[in-house]
């Protein structure tokens, strides 16, 4: 996963065997998000449905 941190920007990469998917979150300005933590808590949730 790449972002700033306190940035409120990450993305991460997914290899799925047949291609990749990617994951982006962009939080507003001051906000108190963890971006790469809710990135992370959705690639999680979303993995048992990914082609192996």
């Amino acid at each position: 996963m790449g972002g700033g941190t306190g940035q409120g920007v990450c993305n991460a990469v997914v290899d799925t065997g047949g291609g990749v998917v990617l994951y982006g979150i962009t939080a507003a300005l001051g906000s108190a998000v963890d971006a790469c933590g809710e990135v992370e808590a959705i690639a999680e949730r979303t993995a048992s449905r990914l082609p192996e």
